[in-house]
């Protein structure tokens, strides 16, 4: 496995479900780039295991912008006869921008990521710890 981070707006709303004795979080990432003059979007499928990415579901809609580090791996899989390949992460760290359902955007397009302080005093109130801001230092 490959450690990674990724930035992007999600394509949809979390889905949380129960495997085993444990929950699971799951959600995707658009991540875009030109190529050749071409934007090309690629997607990146994320589970977060375990209470926290339960509590964070709620946070985690469609078009909400998200910084996300873990372990990341391409899984091959078949589909109608077809082989095909996906790009995989396990979530280990998580930072929340906002754009989402829930800040009233409807899916981020060109719209301005707000402020995440008040998120993020929200989530520690939540007891769900640090989820990344602005005074932190990444070397």
């Amino acid at each position: 496995m490959i450690s990674s981070t990724v930035s992007g707006h999600l394509g949809r709303d979390a889905e949380t479900k129960e495997v085993g004795n444990t929950v699971v979080t799951s959600f995707s990432i658009a991540s875009s780039a030109y190529r050749n003059k071409e934007k090309v979007t690629d997607w990146v499928n994320v589970s977060m295991w375990g209470d926290r990415g339960e509590k964070l579901a709620q946070y985690l809609t469609k078009g909400a912008y998200v910084v996300v580090r873990g372990q990341m791996w391409v899984r091959s899989y078949e589909s109608k006869g077809e082989q095909k390949s996906s790009l995989d992460m396990r979530a280990e760290d998580i930072e929340l921008g906002g754009g989402g359902k829930k800040d009233g955007a409807q899916g981020g397009g060109g719209q301005s990521k707000p402020k995440p302080q008040a998120k993020r005093q929200e989530l520690a109130d939540e007891g769900l710890g640090d989820v990344g801001g602005e005074d932190e230092i990444p070397f």
